[in-house]
């Protein structure tokens, strides 16, 4: 596991705070990123962990530079499937 460095959470939490989560979406944000992700890619990561709600606002997981999972989506799927499980009784 990979953690991007300090100066890219700080640009990541001011993108989120300041922007997605007031509705603003920039193109040099997406930049931002990509290049996160290119960065760590460099680093031998082999996927991304796009673990907060409002990034998928940004950047579709089809955009970034490797595979991208978003965490909200995998979790609404798995609660559905287990919400239409048979229960035993």
């Amino acid at each position: 596991m990979l953690v991007p460095p300090v100066a890219d959470r700080a640009a990541l939490h001011q993108i989120i705070v300041e922007e997605l989560a007031l509705g603003v979406v920039r193109e040099a944000s997406k930049h931002v990123l990509v290049k996160i992700a290119t960065d760590l890619a460099a680093q031998g990561a082999q996927a991304i962990v796009v673990g907060c709600t409002e990034l998928p606002l940004l950047l579709s997981m089809e955009e970034y530079p490797l595979p991208a999972f978003d965490v909200t989506k995998l979790h609404t799927e798995a609660a559905i499937r287990y919400s239409l499980q048979p229960t035993a009784i």
